[in-house]
């Protein structure tokens, strides 16, 4: 939802009222009055020459100030260097991570906060939308070909399946880069590392 305004000063995102909170037992942001949500912050940051074997591709999560399950890390080489396939890896890697984390109370809403830029906002799209025609053709585009990234496409969408089935909504949220900052931030710098 890309006119959600998140205020960095006192935490909230202002024109729907939600105010976030820390769960203290996990450090993992959660919204006020509503213990039983997640929210998770993920972004991407490439870097390189410009020339396409150069680049290289980073992401993080952000799970909450200070939270040790925070993460950051340019994408493994065996990795297409592609921003989608950045956001795609670190929801995977949520995904999986919040079933394992102890402590944590029992959820019902994962929200995923992404910040796609009008030259690539390709993730959220396909993510929130395409994806679910993708699975029906076994993901094929409308011209029989492999969809681009498919395989990881096909990976997210068989785990958001199965937390369904466990009661558990995934949301994704678009905002806008300034409202995604301290996350991006960790992008840019996994890409120096």
């Amino acid at each position: 939802m890309a006119d959600r305004m998140f205020n960095e000063l006192d935490y909230t995102y202002d024109q729907i009222g939600l105010s976030l909170v820390i769960d203290p037992a996990t450090g993992i942001q959660q919204f006020a009055f509503h213990e039983d949500s997640i929210v998770v912050d993920i972004a991407r940051a490439a870097g390189g020459s410009g020339k396409y074997e150069e680049v290289k591709v980073a992401y993080a999560i952000f799970y909450g100030p200070e939270c040790t399950y925070n993460e950051a890390a340019p994408l493994l080489p065996t990795f297409d260097q592609n921003p989608q396939v950045a956001e795609l890896v670190g929801t995977l890697i949520v995904l999986k991570t919040l079933p394992t984390i102890h402590n944590l109370p029992k959820i019902n809403t994962i929200i995923i906060k992404t910040s796609d830029t009008p030259r690539n906002n390709g993730f959220h799209d396909h993510i929130t939308g395409t994806i679910w025609s993708w699975a029906a053709k076994e993901y094929l585009n409308s011209k029989k070909k492999p969809v681009g990234f498919g395989e990881l496409y096909k990976e997210v969408h068989e785990k958001l399946l199965e937390l369904n089935k466990q009661q558990i909504a995934v949301k994704f949220w678009k905002v806008d880069k300034e409202n995604n900052a301290k996350v991006e931030d960790m992008a840019r710098r996994a890409l120096k590392a």
